[in-house]
C-alpha cells in the first residue's frame, strides 16, 4: 500500500557485489536538499558481480528491482520514463504521427495538445529530433545500475515463459495463471462513494479519479467490487479491448496493436537463447542489445549492424524477466517498459516494517499498525 516501508532481503537470490563503491552512506543517487546533485562519483566501479544464489527468483515472487528505464534521466521529471518523454516529443514533432492521445479533457482541447500542435507545425522533422528536444529542454543525467530508483513488483514470467495478457488475465505458456489474492483492475462507478464507504471498504483515496459529475474510477479488488454492488452502485469493468494500440505499451509499435490488457505472446529472454532478428523482432530487443547488454546496434538500409558486423540474429547473455503490479491499471512495470534483466534484481521483499496513511491527520492513526510486521506474499 502507499505508505508502506519494506524491508528487503537482499541475499535472496544471492547478494550483488556494489557497483559504484564511491558514495555518502545511506543515500541512494541524489543528495537530500538537492535536485539533481550526485551523491556518488563513478571515478572507481566494479564489474556486475553476484554471490552464489540459494534461492533463484520464482514466479509470483514479490521483488525488488533496479528501474531498467532508469539508465537515463530527466531531471525535471524524474518520477517519470526518459524513454517515455521521448517518445512524447516525437510524437510532437512528427507531422505524420497520429494526434496526441490526451487531445481533449472534458470536452475542451488540452494544454498538452495545444502545444503539441504548435511544436508538430514547426520546423523540418528528423527521426531523433524527439530526443534532441528532450535533451535541450531538460537536464539529462545517466545513472548506474545500482543507482536506479528502485522499484518492487511481482514477478509474473520467468526467461523462456511465453506470457500472453487476454482481457487483463495473464496467461504463461498457453494457461491461465492465478491472481493475486487483492489484485485491483479499474472500474467505472455510478455515483460517489462518500468518505465514510471508502474508508469502511480500505480504498486508498489515490486509487479514486473523477470521470465526470456523475462517474468516478476506482482501482479496486473482487470484494471490494461485489460490496460496492450490494450498495446499489453501477460497477463496470474498465478494459482495454483487443486491437486497441496503446503507443505508451511494449514495445511501442503499431504493428503490435498491444495494450496493458491484451499483450503479447511474447517470449521472455533466457541466458544463452538465440533469437532471429529481422525489421519486426528488433523493436522488442534493441534496448536488451544495447542498454543491458552493452553492444553497438545500428541499422542501415534495412540491414541490422551489431558491434559493426552485420547479422540476422543474437544470443542473450543474461536470463529477464517480466513484472507486474497487483494493481493491475495503475502500475508502471514490464507491459510499458519491457523486460527486467537479472543484473537488475536487489532482493526479495520481505515484510512491511512499518506502514504510513499519509491521508490522515496527526492523532488519527496516521500509523497501520495492523501491517507492521506484516509478510509479503
Amino acid at each position: 500500500m502507499v505508505g508502506d516501508f519494506l524491508a528487503v532481503d537482499k541475499m535472496a537470490y544471492g547478494g550483488r557485489i556494489p557497483q559504484t563503491i564511491l558514495a555518502i552512506p545511506f543515500v541512494h543517487h541524489t543528495i537530500p536538499l538537492t535536485k539533481s546533485t550526485k551523491s556518488y562519483v563513478e571515478w572507481i566501479k566494479f564489474p556486475y558481480m553476484r554471490f552464489q544464489p540459494l534461492n533463484d527468483v520464482q514466479r509470483n515472487d514479490v521483488v525488488v528491482f533496479n528501474y531498467p528505464d532508469g539508465d537515463t534521466v530527466a531531471i525535471e521529471r524524474q518520477n517519470e520514463s526518459y524513454y517515455a518523454i521521448v517518445r512524447e516529443f516525437e510524437a510532437m514533432l512528427n507531422p505524420n504521427a497520429p494526434d496526441y492521445e490526451r487531445k481533449k479533457v472534458d470536452g475542451r482541447y488540452s494544454p498538452e495538445y495545444i502545444t503539441h500542435i504548435k511544436i508538430k507545425n514547426s520546423g523540418d522533422y528528423y527521426s531523433g529530433k524527439g530526443c534532441a528536444a528532450v535533451k535541450k529542454e531538460y537536464k539529462v543525467v545517466a545513472r548506474p545500475i545500482d543507482k536506479r530508483e528502485n522499484y518492487v513488483k511481482r514477478c509474473v514470467a520467468m526467461p523462456g515463459d511465453v506470457f500472453t495478457i487476454i482481457n487483463g488475465q495473464t496467461h504463461i505458456n498457453g494457461q491461465l495463471a492465478p491472481l493475486p489474492k487483492r489484485v485491483q483492475f479499474s472500474y467505472f462507478v455510478t455515483g460517489e462513494l462518500s468518505p465514510a464507504k471508502r474508508k469502511s471498504l480500505d480504498i486508498n483515496e489515490e486509487d479514486r479519479y473523477r470521470i465526470n459529475e456523475k462517474t468516478m474510477l476506482y482501482n479496486i479488488n473482487n470484494k471490494q467490487k461485489e460490496q460496492i454492488e450490494k450498495m446499489g452502485y453501477s460497477v463496470v469493468s474498465c478494459l482495454d479491448k483487443v486491437g486497441e494500440f496503446d503507443y505508451s505499451v511494449f514495445p511501442h509499435d503499431s504493428r503490435y496493436g498491444w495494450n496493458k490488457d491484451n499483450f503479447g505472446p511474447i517470449t521472455i529472454p533466457s541466458k544463452g537463447t538465440t533469437i532471429v532478428l529481422n525489421d519486426s523482432t528488433i523493436v522488442i530487443y534493441d534496448k536488451i542489445i544495447k542498454n543491458y547488454e552493452h553492444n553497438d546496434l545500428d541499422i542501415k538500409e534495412g540491414k541490422i549492424y551489431i558491434n559493426g558486423k552485420e547479422t540476422t540474429s543474437y544470443t542473450f547473455q543474461q536470463d529477464y524477466f517480466f513484472m507486474m503490479g497487483d494493481n493491475r491499471h495503475n502500475s508502471l512495470d514490464s507491459r510499458f517498459w519491457g523486460f527486467v534483466p537479472r543484473d537488475h534484481i536487489v532482493g526479495k521483499a520481505s515484510f512491511v516494517w512499518l506502514s504510513i496513511d499519509k491521508f490522515k491527520k496527526l492523532g488519527e492513526r496516521k500509523v497501520r499498525w495492523n501491517r507492521m510486521f506484516k509478510k509479503i506474499k
